[in-house]
């Protein structure tokens, strides 16, 4: 049996049937063979991975000893003895199929080694390395397949790159992973056995990706390979926002002439202008974007995003790449080889390896040269024509001026949250620094994310707080929300929270598009990580979940439109849910009261500790207070605590639209 699994159409499904024909050829009797079975898959996902995109992935599994081919490459075992042998049988394959359609004239080889070269925006060629993407797709699949058949006995894969117009006299001599124009079965295979596995079993030589009986389902795989993410209905709405959000012409005709700031609280749909602009740039000028935050969980939430909108992530193709700062420092730093790995764990060293890489370059030791190779050397990594910030206000200098140092600042677009901080003491100036920056703000009022009762909550609950500053403009175009706060311990109130569930299907949306926050007294260790405690509560409930207090979960979006999202407080900033549970919510108010520290630069001044303190923890309250949409949940344990006396007087002046309920 031959099957040609999920998309039927483009050049990847193209090139599928090619083979498939070829295969048919060398193997006609595999098409009626109800035991033998080969699966191809074009444009697979490996969700989660770098990269996650994949042309092609074969798998195969033959019982017929008829399953053979001629060898025409030296063979040699796993072990490394050079075998002699007429014919190889083939048990089972796992091959990871790389396409590339380049002109022979941009193809070229170093050793065994191919690039690629791409036309860039700004009219550069860059060389790219095909062999290094290759190998590191096959790293994709065999990491998304463990993550997700953790039982089964994972296949070796075998990574190959098809280069559909390069003769096979063009090629250097093997071995290696290149296949030229001319793809014959045969030839295929051949390349497979040079770069994969081959056992002596019984007389013969036999190529295969696993052991014999070893515990693992190629059809399974197969269904995990072909999976195609489901936008829900807001998730739609929310593609709809950034593909044909309206942009005013001074913003377009500022982007490349001098850096951009928009500046805003929360909903104010900062996020939003980034990933519009971004899209415009990627679709109407073929650019490159690098978009760059802080919060691993928000990565993942607009990774997902991005991915159902289409882009992918094949370098030579324009797209928009979601990072962490602390995975990009990394990166840096990894290909200029001053990573330590003696040290340990990266980010507990963040700190000293952003100072030491910024003191290279203000110190000269990383030149324009330098920089420059670097890009060239690894073009998919930092090649970006455009490098935008998400909550700008709260980077440290020392990053803004590494960035400003490796990309022109006319080509950075900052969205800056206002006050709105979390890791620094005060607003991070994108126009400052050691060189004059040409920089144009744009303020941002309209609440653009909550319902307008919403927006009128956020800002009595603000008000009470004492924080004189913090105000939100209701969108009056979306009109309704309302708000429930639920008194006593949330893992009993599984009839609310069902009701609640079902009322956001009612509106179309599905678990996928909700959220709850948890402060860290919810979470709990589990093996090297830590997992929220209401996450085995939702599963009891009959609940999928998505854990992104897990440090693993978090690298990874959900996959399923049936996962309820959790995370934790701290990295709630930036996400959004049609409806929002915040658990413990005056947990979250007495965590952040203790965990202020008096700032460094005010020396021996007199200072109001306890005004600061509470100003402090009364802006961290605020943030996942503005991530609703529709319906937004406060839980508190006792009224009595102090923000729970301080939600009483917001419920008795929102009464209209905020329900009470004791649990």
């Amino acid at each position: 049996m031959i099957e040609l699994v999920g998309c039927d159409a483009g050049p990847e499904a193209d090139a599928a049937r090619l083979i498939k024909q070829s295969m048919l050829r060398a193997w006609p009797w595999i098409e009626d063979d109800p035991d033998s079975y080969i699966f191809l898959i074009p444009n697979v996902q490996c969700h989660g991975e770098n990269p996650r995109d994949i042309d092609l992935v074969i798998l195969g599994s033959m019982a017929s000893r008829q399953a053979v081919f001629e060898p025409t490459i030296q063979l040699r075992l796993i072990d490394g003895t050079s075998v002699e042998a007429d014919v190889v049988h083939v048990r089972t394959i796992c091959i990871a199929l790389e396409i590339k359609d380049h002109d022979p004239r941009y193809v070229r080889f170093f050793g065994t080694k191919v690039e690629v070269k791409y036309h860039q925006a700004d009219d550069r060629d860059l060389w790219h390395s095909a062999s290094q993407q290759s190998e590191k797709q096959r790293y994709s699949v065999r990491n998304y397949l463990a993550r997700h058949v953790p039982r089964g006995q994972i296949p070796h894969v075998t990574n190959l790159i098809w280069l559909r117009n390069v003769p096979r006299d063009m090629l250097p001599p093997g071995p290696h992973n290149a296949v030229p124009s001319t793809l014959t079965w045969t030839t295929l295979l051949n390349a497979v056995a040079a770069n994969s596995r081959l056992f002596r079993e019984g007389p013969g030589i036999t190529l295969a990706c696993s052991r014999p009986n070893a515990s693992f389902s190629f059809a399974d795989a197969c269904k995990l390979l072909s999976l195609r993410l489901e936008p829900t209905p807001l998730d739609r709405r929310r593609m709809d926002k950034i593909a044909n959000a309206q942009f005013k012409e001074a913003w377009l005709k500022d982007l490349g002439k001098r850096q951009i700031v928009f500046e805003g609280r929360g909903g104010t749909g900062k996020t939003v202008i980034l990933l519009g602009l971004a899209w415009r740039l990627q679709k109407r000028h073929h650019a490159r974007v690098l978009l760059l935050t802080y919060n691993r969980a928000l990565v993942a939430d607009l990774q997902r995003l991005l991915m159902l909108m289409g882009l992918g992530d094949d370098f030579g193709h324009p797209y928009v790449e979601i990072q962490t700062i602390h995975s990009f420092i990394y990166d840096i730093l990894d290909q200029i080889d001053l990573l330590n790995p003696v040290e340990g764990d990266f980010l507990e060293s963040y700190d000293e390896y952003r100072n030491q890489l910024l003191a290279l370059l203000r110190g000269g030791a990383l030149t324009m040269t330098d920089l420059a190779d670097i890009t060239n050397e690894s073009p998919g990594r930092f090649a970006w024509d455009y490098v935008f910030v998400d909550e700008g206000q709260d980077w440290c200098e020392e990053e803004r001026d590494i960035l400003h140092t490796l990309y022109a600042p006319d080509r950075f677009v900052i969205a800056d949250g206002s006050d709105q901080l979390v890791r620094s003491e005060s607003n991070c100036d994108w126009a400052g620094g050691p060189s004059a920056v040409s920089t144009r703000r744009h303020q941002l009022s309209r609440g653009l994310r909550m319902k307008a009762n919403l927006a009128r909550f956020a800002n009595a609950l603000a008000d009470e707080l004492g924080l004189a500053t913090w105000s939100i403009e209701a969108n009056s175009d979306a009109i309704g929300g309302k708000v429930v706060i639920v008194q006593g311990d949330y893992s009993t109130a599984r009839n609310l929270h069902s009701r609640l569930v079902a009322e956001s299907r009612v509106a179309g949306n599905h678990p996928v598009d909700l959220l709850t926050c948890v402060p860290p007294g919810m979470t709990q260790c589990c093996g090297l990580g830590r997992h929220a405690l209401v996450t085995e509560h939702f599963k009891s409930w009959g609940y999928q979940v998505w854990d992104g207090v897990a440090s693993d979960v978090r690298r990874h979006y959900p996959t399923s439109i049936e996962q309820l999202r959790v995370v934790q407080y701290d990295s709630c900033r930036g996400l959004e849910g049609w409806t929002v549970f915040n658990l413990a919510v005056d947990e979250l108010y007495a965590y952040k009261t203790a965990a202020w520290c008096r700032p460094a630069h005010s020396g021996g001044a007199a200072v109001d500790e306890d005004l600061l303190r509470h100003r402090y923890a009364a802006r961290w309250v605020m943030i996942p207070c503005t991530r609703a949409i529709d319906t937004l949940v406060l839980n508190v344990a006792s009224p009595k605590s102090y923000l729970g006396g301080i939600l009483r007087l917001v419920y008795n002046r929102c009464s209209d639209f905020v329900e009470w309920i004791e649990v």
